[in-house]
């Protein structure tokens, strides 16, 4: 008998162990960058995902497994951010996005495509601003971004005309399902306009914390109505600039539209936005977005990575930004700058880890994303023009295009030293160094390479042309100098066995010198130093200068260092970015920055005001689109973010009797009666688990379980190994002696 006990408690415990690894976080489907999810409403096993780079993702097993549908040809720039399933009719599937252009039309759940609206301009979807009339699903209305037009269909998405136009630029569309005839328009300066008459004609109605400064930058993202009452409606705002504090945040309305309020999260930058009205309160799912540029540790901006629902109609909320499990399909995409060349005014290369590089033809205005062959970690690189050029990297990494980096050819180097620079004299002379005192040098144009011996042993970070002679430094402090085009070499400098990080020369002939401690030199000749700058805690990482006079260094700070007077004096100067920079390079009067997840940054006033050009999500991910899914017998959260699809399959509901938001214990039980999330805050802070028990009505203990603390909290799902009934129950929490207890009610 007493062994019957003992694994009857034993499977209980395991089952319970197993259902909280299986369901106490987000579920990862799709390991892609995904903007918009949408699921046939009469078939829960059919899922449209919205990606990028014109490619529609679909399943046919609930996400199981996945046909990847390419829109014509892959363009990596687009997102497609909205895409509709018609209720009507479920073979058809209309599809638009940001920097698509039009919008698209498949009749055949994606097999083939037909282009349905397209302008002479390009047509954006910026927020969720597709979307149809829900008494008639023929009827579809999509809002351009940046013409602030209307359009509207009739049939099913066939054939579209432009209704109307909006004062400011269109965010998001919303609609009121008690009267479908009120159509409402987020703008991308805050603006809440409202249509009695299905879009012909516009009224403004209020503005969600319109900021003093960058007045495009409260874009109204999402607009949802309560179901339970459709005079209740919900609106996000995301905004990319700290200056424009106080924006962002979670409002709501209680008139249908016309007036709103800040519900929650001020200050926070939310994109995706979902309404569950469940009995007399309405569930919110809110995550959010900080534009890419962004570090994760950032408070500057809050709101990527953040996942929070409440069942209480925003009352109080339940974190989950630690419950999902990122896994950032796009290596690539997050890999880390080091090197970054101007080839002429309007051309830009930035290479770095993994064999990413981008490209930009236009300024930085935009960068398209490449990738060579070879997975290697680029250091170096070099460009004759905007078609011949050169990079090195780790393990004897050296490759050669010639049609501007469409295809790259190997060049072996007999070598697996880490190769940091690469410089050419003339179209034919040229230089690649690394460590282990490698140097190799060619006078073909790249096509052969012979090696150069040194005389001593260093390993060599970087490499510099001045005038005919060439610099080369690194390890131990040494500079090394040519005269002969890097035939022989002669150490002329030892800085007191310093790593020597990197060398500008300024117009006036004199050189600054930056080290892994944090020194600033200059020096004329390489053999008197002056120290200018000292700093053990800035970690340099590159210099660069305008003239004689404005300079910068960066490092592995999120700040950089200012002169104005030629380096005899620096400020430190915050960056709009947490991310480490690697690499910096002078344009005209602009400055570009490289660093880190594939961030790239331009001042174009001299470093006064900085601008974001491109950037990775980083360790955690932006939210685009959150979707509640209700048939079948089954409940979903889907989630949309830059990392994949997840799905949770327990939304939570309102079913506890709700206490005070401060208090230490909350819980709440989850569809189906045989689990519930539990939150609970330690208030003794000296113990690493807790115990819980559950009690019927007649106190008698029905289940018992030890659950660890991490951070003085718990807030987890916990799994019963059997449904509750109906009825009220008292949960207890016991830490040492302290005991704190909470009814529920389970309907």
């Amino acid at each position: 008998m007493a062994k019957k006990i003992i694994f009857t408690l034993l499977c209980i415990a395991i089952l319970t162990n197993f259902c909280l690894s299986q369901s106490s976080r987000w579920r990862l489907l799709l390991p892609v960058p995904t903007f918009d999810v949408a699921v046939n409403p009469h078939n829960i096993n059919t899922i449209f995902v919205g990606g990028e780079g014109n490619v529609v993702y679909r399943s046919y097993d609930a996400g199981r497994t996945w046909d990847t549908l390419v829109i014509f040809a892959r363009l990596y720039a687009s997102r497609l951010n909205n895409v509709l399933i018609l209720p009507n009719d479920t073979n058809v599937l209309l599809v638009g996005g940001l920097n698509f252009g039009n919008i698209v039309r498949s009749t055949d759940q994606g097999k083939t495509w037909s282009v349905v609206l397209a302008k002479e301009y390009a047509i954006d979807l910026n927020g969720k601003a597709m979307l149809y009339k829900p008494d008639e699903p023929n009827v579809v209305f999509a809002g351009d971004f940046k013409w602030s037009i209307i359009y509207r269909s009739t049939d099913n998405g066939r054939t579209w005309d432009s209704i109307s136009t909006v004062p400011e630029e269109i965010c998001s569309l919303g609609i009121r399902e008690d009267s479908t005839n009120i159509l409402l328009v987020g703008s991308i300066y805050g603006g809440i306009f409202v249509s009695t008459d299905t879009g012909k004609t516009w009224k403004f109605a209020d503005y969600l914390r319109k900021p003093d400064s960058l007045q495009r930058d409260v874009e109204i993202t999402r607009i949802e109505f309560s179901q339970r009452d459709p005079r209740v409606g919900y609106a996000v705002v995301t905004y990319l600039f700290s200056a424009n504090k106080n924006n962002g945040g979670l409002h709501k309305t209680t008139d249908g539209g016309y007036n709103w309020d800040l519900l929650a999260f001020p200050d926070t930058s939310i994109w995706a936005l979902a309404v569950k009205s469940r009995g007399s309160v309405d569930e919110i799912f809110i995550g959010g977005y900080t534009e890419d540029f962004w570090n994760l540790d950032t408070n500057l901006v809050p709101g990527v990575g953040i996942v929070r629902i409440s069942t209480d109609g925003g009352l109080t909320w339940l974190n989950f930004d630690d419950k999902v499990d990122w896994v950032i399909h796009s290596i690539r995409g997050n890999s880390d700058f080091y090197t970054i060349q101007c080839i002429n005014y309007d051309t830009i290369y930035a290479f770095g880890d993994n064999g990413v590089f981008k490209l930009s033809y236009n300024r930085g205005r935009f960068f398209s994303i490449n990738n060579l062959d070879e997975w290697v970690n680029i250091r170096g690189s070099y460009f004759h023009n905007s078609k011949v050029g050169f990079v090195c990297g780790y393990n004897g990494a050296l490759l050669k295009t010639t049609n501007g980096g469409f295809s790259w050819r190997k060049i072996d180097l007999k070598t697996n030293s880490n190769l940091y620079g690469i410089v050419f004299l003339n179209s034919d002379v040229g230089l690649v160094v690394g460590d282990k005192s490698s140097i190799y040098k060619t006078i073909n144009g790249g096509e052969t390479w012979v090696p150069i011996s040194l005389e001593t042993l260093i390993d060599i970070k970087g490499i510099k042309r001045v005038n005919d002679s060439l610099i080369v430094w690194g390890s131990k402090g040494e500079v090394l100098l040519s005269k002969d085009m890097g035939a022989s070499w002669l150490k002329v400098a030892t800085l007191s066995n310093e790593e020597i990080k990197g060398i500008e020369r300024l117009p006036s002939g004199k050189f600054i010198v930056i080290t892994n401690s944090g020194k600033i030199f200059s020096t004329y000749d390489f053999i008197s130093f002056r120290k200018l700058y000292e700093d053990n805690t800035f970690n340099p990482t590159s210099v660069a200068f305008y003239n004689d006079f404005v300079g910068f260094v960066s490092g592995k700070q999120p700040y950089f260092l200012q002169t104005t007077d030629g380096g005899e004096s620096w400020k430190k100067q915050r960056l709009v970015s947490n991310r480490i920079m690697n690499a910096m390079v002078f344009s005209g009067d602009s400055l570009f920055l490289a660093g880190q997840y594939a961030t790239l940054l331009l001042a174009a006033d001299l470093g006064n005001f900085w601008a974001p050009l491109a950037g990775g999500s980083g360790p955690r991910a932006n939210m685009w689109r959150a979707y509640y899914y209700e048939n079948q017998g089954r409940e979903m959260l889907f989630m949309a973010t830059e990392a994949g699809l997840f799905v949770l399959d327990y939304p939570l509901t309102a079913s506890e009797i709700h206490g005070n938001s401060e208090s230490l214990l909350k819980a709440f039980v989850l569809p189906g009666n045989n689990s519930l999330f539990l939150d609970y805050k330690s208030p003794k802070n000296n113990y690493d688990k807790i115990v819980l028990r559950l009690f019927n009505i007649l106190g008698q203990l029905e289940f018992e379980t030890e659950l660890p603390l991490f951070n003085s909290k718990f807030q987890d799902f916990v799994i019963f190994p059997f449904r509750l009934t109906s009825g009220l129950y008292l949960i207890q929490v016991t830490e040492g002696q302290s005991l704190v207890t909470k009814k529920i009610l389970v309907d």
